[in-house]
């Protein structure tokens, strides 16, 4: 399971493709350089079999029990894990410690090209990376302009990925 930033957690698809399994949104309010309150929601697709899935959505989606070969998932289990790992996490975000590194190496967004819409403004290219410090996205733009953009997750619309990630092909043996 991976991050496509800047919210999304998704599973790799049979064609490179990158299927949804769960999003995230949240609101915070700021007082300064610190975080005063927060409100997130998370939705997962948990046991979810692909034949139920929306015609309509089925191409881009998949759930827990599907990247499980099928297995039905247990809710509570998936809760009491998720809150164990969540705690520790807070803590060390409060205390100002964040593993970009480890978050960093989960996402999927880097090496795709992708089109992020900023509320009126289209903005198109290869995204480069995530920036540790900020969790902005960088992105190459596709119009030849120098350098990159940093795309703040605040100020975007929707992310989309619009080619999937190019494997390499094996090599031909005679």
């Amino acid at each position: 399971i991976w991050i496509k930033w800047p919210n999304d957690l998704v599973a790799d698809g049979p064609d490179g493709r990158l299927l949804k399994l769960a999003g995230v949104l949240g609101e915070s309010r700021s007082e300064g350089y610190r975080v005063s309150s927060a409100v997130v929601g998370i939705g997962v697709n948990v046991d979810w079999p692909a034949a139920a899935f929306p015609p309509d959505m089925a191409p881009f989606m998949t759930s827990l029990r599907e990247v499980s070969a099928g297995r039905p998932v247990d809710r509570d289990a998936l809760l009491d894990g998720w809150l164990a790992r969540l705690e520790p996490r807070l803590e060390a975000l409060a205390s100002g410690a964040f593993d970009a590194g480890g978050w960093s190496g989960r996402q999927r967004t880097t090496g795709r090209r992708v089109e992020v819409d900023l509320g009126g403004r289209m903005v198109s290219g290869l995204a480069v990376g995530v920036d540790p410090e900020s969790g902005a996205l960088l992105i190459e733009s596709s119009d030849g302009s120098a350098g990159s953009l940093a795309v703040e997750s605040g100020e975007v619309v929707r992310c989309r990925i619009v080619e999937p990630l190019r494997r390499a092909s094996p090599a031909k043996t005679d």
